[in-house]
């Protein structure tokens, strides 16, 4: 049997397995029927329009994933906690992990597998506000968390144990995972027919229109988005590894604190920060800016990888992945500037996508 809880905003005591402390109204004991629990932490209302969640844990793997269902979310002061965490006791500190200080997008998931805890097979965690309030929480018996347990449906459903599928979409453990087509987002998808991961046009540095997936679920395409500022618009995996920017919107762009990086890079792991190369200048309207290896940034581009294009705020502005082979030649958009990548003939760096 299960108990598995999703603490919200104003929790009433019907409705979650939990109860109330002697500390008074509105302070909880998450985990009382467990031997060691989370102690008391105020429940509070979280910040208007976030609607940040815990969606799977692992206690086989250690980790915890959330996902975001509200817009763009800072994620600084947030954290979570495990049931050896008590906020009056400085001693179980280590019970709390603080999230990495990034803006976590509409629709993003965020994998967190190096804890200074350990996940039990029989545990709690909670999701605390900057305010130190449970937003949400969860709690499993024995074994009900290995290999997983997780939303059902995926974001929105009840906690039940699952397979594991982090950084994916949640699927029941006697269920063939998600593939290309049938509308669910899995393993090495990143959007699947009307299905977007939460992404939009604005996403991509477009000011309106209707964002797609390509035909392999491994890509957006772009076309149906109108008035595009900088996007990735061609990248050659062989040679130079070159990489070529574009801007085509009407107003200069200025890439100052501007990031790109490759497929190694973790947001959250400065130790993957040679991943990454620092823009700095402006990019006129309508121009072209190719990058290469070795004289505008270090790492390599892999026969498969991906690149990724961050503005000086940290927001993601667009990205691309290829599969082995595909950006031997030249990955690139087409058309160019606001369609699709796809594997072309030929190499137009510094130009126009034929």
């Amino acid at each position: 049997m299960i108990r598995a809880v999703a603490l919200v905003a104003v929790c009433a005591l019907t409705a979650c397995s939990n109860t109330q402390n002697d500390e008074g109204p509105g302070v909880f004991v998450l985990d009382a029927m467990l031997e060691d629990d989370l102690g008391a932490v105020d429940m509070a209302p979280p910040p208007p329009d976030v609607d940040l969640v815990i969606n799977e844990v692992s206690a086989s793997d250690d980790y915890v994933e959330l996902i975001n269902r509200g817009p763009a979310l800072d994620l600084t002061g947030w954290s979570i906690a495990d049931d050896g965490y008590d906020p009056a006791a400085p001693d179980t500190d280590d019970h709390r992990f603080a999230l990495p200080a990034r803006l976590l997008g509409a629709g993003e998931r965020l994998l967190l597998d190096q804890l200074p805890f350990g996940i039990g097979s029989s545990d709690a965690i909670a999701l605390l506000s900057p305010q130190s309030a449970v937003v949400d929480a969860v709690d499993w018996l024995e074994g009900d968390a290995d290999p997983a347990l997780c939303r059902l449906p995926d974001r929105d459903g009840e906690f039940h144990p699952c397979s594991a599928t982090p950084n994916a979409p949640n699927h029941a453990a006697d269920e063939a995972p998600p593939s290309c087509g049938d509308g669910l987002i899995g393993p090495n998808e990143m959007c699947d027919g009307p299905v977007m991961a939460g992404r939009t046009c604005a996403d991509f540095g477009f000011v309106a229109g209707e964002l797609t997936c390509d035909e392999d679920c491994i890509g957006f395409d772009t076309s149906r988005c109108t008035a595009p500022i900088v996007v990735i618009n061609e990248v050659v995996s062989s040679g130079d590894d070159a990489i070529e920017l574009h801007n085509a919107g009407d107003a200069p762009a200025d890439l100052s604190g501007w990031l790109i990086a490759d497929d190694g890079y973790e947001v959250d792991d400065p130790s993957t920060v040679d991943h990454t190369q620092t823009l700095a200048g402006t990019l006129e309207p309508g121009a072209y800016r190719v990058l290469i290896k070795g004289d505008d940034y270090a790492f390599g581009l892999g026969g498969e990888d991906g690149v990724r294009l961050f503005d000086a705020d940290g927001a993601l502005v667009d990205e691309t992945a290829w599969r082995d082979g595909d950006a031997t030649i030249a990955w690139c958009r087409q058309p160019d500037a606001t369609g699709p990548f796809v594997v072309c003939d030929a190499a137009t760096l510094g130009a126009a996508n034929e």
